[in-house]
């Protein structure tokens, strides 16, 4: 049950208390295939889901799905289906691991190992591609069944 919690939280306020990730706004413009293209900012990625087009999401993306390489480094094929080009705007080591931020069109948190980060040389500023699954992401669909009923 906690881990169900903690990986597909049920709404926006449970995915921030468990610290759930990147935790984005968007909209599902297309789907088919089972397969949602989203719209956040100016920008589409492709998540598993079976909402429907038209429907407002919070895009939850756990910072350790999301894999870095320098753009001369990125694979051209790969199972992964969303591939996001940015730079490197903030970096933040901890003990064994670094957070590291970079503007795609709206910032995106990754935790990489340190190894990684010396390996692949990051710096703030470095032009940078995030890669992560459409199964990597989970969804929470905004209903408007609000009440305001006790607002009298």
């Amino acid at each position: 049950m906690v881990r169900l919690v903690f990986n597909y939280p049920e709404d926006e306020d449970v995915a921030r208390f468990v610290e759930a990730g990147n935790i984005l706004t968007g909209a599902i413009v297309d789907r088919s295939g089972g397969l949602a293209l989203i719209h956040i900012g100016n920008k589409e990625i492709e998540a598993i889901s079976d909402l429907p087009a038209g429907k407002n999401v919070t895009v939850c993306l756990r910072h350790e799905d999301i894999t870095l390489s320098l753009p001369a480094q990125s694979p051209e094929t790969t199972s992964a289906r969303n591939r996001l080009s940015g730079k490197v705007i903030r970096i933040f080591p901890t003990s064994s691991q670094v957070r590291i931020t970079i503007d795609v069109g709206f910032p995106l948190v990754a935790l990489i190992t340190r190894r990684s980060w010396y390996e692949i040389g990051l710096e703030a500023g470095r032009e940078v591609t995030a890669t992560f699954k459409a199964s990597s992401i989970h969804l929470i669909g905004h209903f408007l069944c609000k009440s305001t009923a006790y607002l009298a």
